[in-house]
């Protein structure tokens, strides 16, 4: 009888263990996202949905944070009223376009000022212009992380962070 009680107590111990593992990860999870949203690094949840609502009205079914090529990206799936899943993603850059585009009728332009480095590990620096102003600068590992960076720089600048 203990054999056989040790035997079926060793699983519920590893279950119990990673729970608190998983747990602990969702903590760390919460903490980062509070972080980036006081440094201004991300949108709140609440500015995200108030852009979206108009555009794609429905019932939300997910939402998640992600790193993706090392920037930050909200994933959001909305079921429309026609029963249609829209899986929507929201970073920095498409929100400049969306805010330069709805307050000044401009597509953002982002151009290439430098890049350093060998192929294999090449820095860039990209600007990003509203005509012929440039905005801000962004430097990163690739093209795209570089003008994610100069998108979030670009919407500080502009006072574009909230609402």
């Amino acid at each position: 009888m203990r054999l056989s009680s040790a035997f079926l107590l060793r699983p519920l111990i590893i279950m119990v263990l990673l729970g608190q593992i998983f747990t602990a990860q969702a903590d760390g999870d919460h903490d980062e996202t509070k972080r980036l949203l006081k440094s201004g690094n991300i949108l709140s949840l609440e500015v995200i949905l108030e852009k979206l609502r108009p555009r794609y009205p429905g019932k939300i079914l997910e939402v998640e944070l992600e790193r993706k090529s090392n920037h930050i990206v909200y994933e959001v799936e909305i079921v429309g009223d026609d029963g249609i899943v829209h899986e929507l993603y929201i970073d920095a850059k498409s929100h400049f376009q969306e805010q330069a585009q709805e307050k000044l009728g401009i597509t953002p332009i982002y151009k290439i000022l430098e890049s350093s480095g060998p192929d294999h590990a090449k820095v860039f620096k990209i600007g990003v212009y509203l005509d012929k102003e440039l905005v801000a600068t962004g430097s990163g590992t690739s093209k795209q992380e570089a003008q994610t960076e100069a998108a979030k720089k670009a919407l500080k600048n502009k006072n574009w962070s909230e609402k």
